[in-house]
């Protein structure tokens, strides 16, 4: 997906480990922390998978335990996801894409969402142009990548937390550097957005901050999706996504 320059907002929740922090509209510098091994996916979560069930073929993941169906997409023209993806599938108790096949793995829940969360690792890849990312992201309506109230996407780099409105430009909320960057030796991280009233709550790799994003609210809906993305057929790591959740902003 489209890269933005990353800026912080200026409420900052909590701080797990040593930030670097600059003035407000600033860049945002932390030191990441590996996700804690219980609790994920939350009981609590409407949606709560962690793949912990038998390899797919390519082009399928099999049913959350909470009843949910995927349906794989692969980009198409930007608007929309209707291209129905032949790649994709759970592997080693995860969701993966070949590398340089970004594979978006969309659900549609019974309400609308309020809270997203995935756990996520990388390894190394064999190219040497960029690193890929993994994103998750919350929709109003069925062309899940034209109407998101949360796009967050996250590489061994940094992490963004976006908008967008009517398949428009990508609208920057808040974003973050890493350093050191994230290890690409399989270590596990946990990423999680709370849409709540005017505020997104972005809680990633062991720190948390609090986002101004007065229409997140009002664009949230029951259309969600998680992303393995490439932006080059051949990059510097690959990843995997081993539990997603979703629920409701508690």
């Amino acid at each position: 997906m489209e890269k933005s320059k990353a800026y912080r907002a200026c409420n900052i929740v909590a701080l797990a480990l040593t930030l670097f922090l600059t003035a407000c509209a600033g860049d945002l510098t932390l030191a990441p922390s590996p996700a804690p091994s219980a609790g994920i996916p939350p009981s609590d979560a409407l949606l709560a998978d962690n793949f912990l069930r038998a390899d797919t073929s390519p082009g399928i993941l099999s049913s959350a335990p909470t009843g949910q169906a995927y349906t794989l997409y692969v980009p198409s023209d930007g608007a929309a996801l209707n291209l129905i993806s032949t790649v994709g599938q759970i592997a080693g108790d995860a969701f993966v894409a070949p590398e340089g096949q970004t594979v978006y793995a969309t659900v549609i829940t019974s309400q609308p969402i309020a809270r997203i969360g995935m756990r996520f690792e990388f390894a190394s890849g064999p190219g040497s142009d960029v690193a890929n990312s993994v994103a998750m992201a919350i929709s109003k309506d069925d062309l899940y990548v034209a109407n998101m109230a949360v796009h967050f996407y996250v590489s061994v780099d940094g992490w963004n937390l976006q908008t967008r409105n009517n398949a428009g430009a990508f609208v920057a909320v808040c974003g973050g550097t890493f350093s050191p960057p994230l290890k690409t030796d399989g270590t596990k991280y946990d990423a999680e957005v709370r849409v709540i009233s005017s505020s997104a709550i972005v809680s990633i790799a062991g720190y948390s901050e609090t986002c101004s994003d007065p229409n997140a609210a009002a664009a949230i809906g029951p259309y969600i999706f998680w992303e393995n993305a490439y932006l080059r057929s051949t990059t510097t790591t690959v990843s995997a996504i081993s539990a997603t959740w979703a629920g409701f902003a508690n």
